[in-house]
């Protein structure tokens, strides 16, 4: 089995249509999937699951990281150097300054 690593944004998509298919009524939905829509919805950082999707692709495009860190950035959306090299630091991940310069161009840029 391959796992496969989705922004909170994704999930909140997810979550979303399969809320819509058990209809309006919300004694329908149970408790959980309220709850972890309530959560998605609270920590999405994206308009769409597609945007964090995209996001996560050219992270990975661009400075050449597992799905994994690449998520995680998408997610947390790091906004200067301190923030995007603390996150890389968790993953043992030293990369070159111009890709760093790159990343968060793009990142303050969506």
């Amino acid at each position: 089995m391959k796992i496969k690593f989705i922004t909170t944004s994704e999930a909140r998509d997810i979550l979303h249509e399969q809320m819509s298919k058990k209809g309006k009524e919300m004694e329908h939905i149970d408790q959980i999937e309220n709850k972890e829509y309530d959560y998605t919805s609270s920590f999405s950082r994206h308009s769409s699951g597609e945007k964090g999707k995209q996001i996560t692709e050219y992270v990975m495009k661009i400075a050449g990281v597992e799905e994994e860190l690449a998520v995680k950035i998408a997610d947390m959306m790091p906004s200067n150097m301190e923030q995007l090299r603390s996150i890389l630091i968790s993953y043992k991940i030293n990369l070159a300054e111009d890709i760093l310069n790159k990343l968060l161009d793009y990142l303050n840029s969506v």
